[in-house]
């Protein structure tokens, strides 16, 4: 058996598994630029998730990473965010400038230009994003893809597989996805959103990864 049947089969093995197709995208950059710097190591449906929902409903204008930059450069981050730290606030605001550069105003737009490899890269020239920021920003705009995180990790190695690098844990839970004829991006959400209610009932942490 190798390591995607094994994923596939603990899958099986689970009576609480339930596959959640991942959500469509915000066709709000405010929104999409927020969520994707904010989310790294912290709980999301508690941190994230309640400012971006904020910043929804209070500004629907912030649609383009332009009008989203303006916004944020005059309300500053704690009134507009109600966020403080100052190296989260850098990134997003050195990833508003890329993108502004590069001439990228909409979800449509980031959707094409996030897809080439120099680009990703200089995604990841920003202090702050690495591969997991770099694809999870890749999904939230409707590519398919795996963002690796500590719940895929986690789960891997209840599923028997090993820790692995970012590389190998995202073929695995793409190999997966093919195995069992779902898209990559919804089995990434499902793992996740399966792990976060798991995670109080986890020992702190069952690899140490750099994400």
């Amino acid at each position: 058996m190798n390591e995607a049947q094994k994923v596939s089969a603990y899958i099986s093995s689970l009576s609480d598994w339930q596959l959640v197709p991942v959500d469509q995208p915000y066709g709000h950059m405010g929104a999409t630029l927020t969520d994707a710097v904010l989310q790294a190591g912290v709980n999301y449906k508690t941190v994230v998730e309640p400012r971006v929902n904020r910043l929804l409903q209070q500004h629907p204008e912030a649609t383009t990473t332009s009008v989203f930059g303006e916004l944020l450069d005059r309300e500053g981050s704690a009134s507009l965010l109600q966020w403080n730290g100052a190296k989260k606030i850098a990134t997003l605001k050195q990833l508003i400038a890329l993108l502004r550069r590069e001439r990228i105003e909409t979800e449509d737009e980031l959707r094409v230009w996030i897809q080439s490899l120099r680009n990703l890269q200089s995604l990841q020239s920003i202090s702050g994003i690495k591969d997991k920021t770099a694809h999870y920003l890749q999904i939230l705009v409707g590519i398919q893809g795996i963002a690796v995180d500590r719940h895929l990790y986690n789960f891997l190695a209840m599923a028997g597989v090993p820790c692995r690098t970012y590389d190998e844990a995202r073929r695995v839970i793409h190999e997966t996805a093919i195995l069992l004829g779902i898209d990559p991006s919804d089995l990434d959400h499902s793992v996740w959103r399966y792990m976060s209610k798991r995670q109080a009932a986890l020992p702190l942490a069952l690899c140490a990864k750099t994400l």
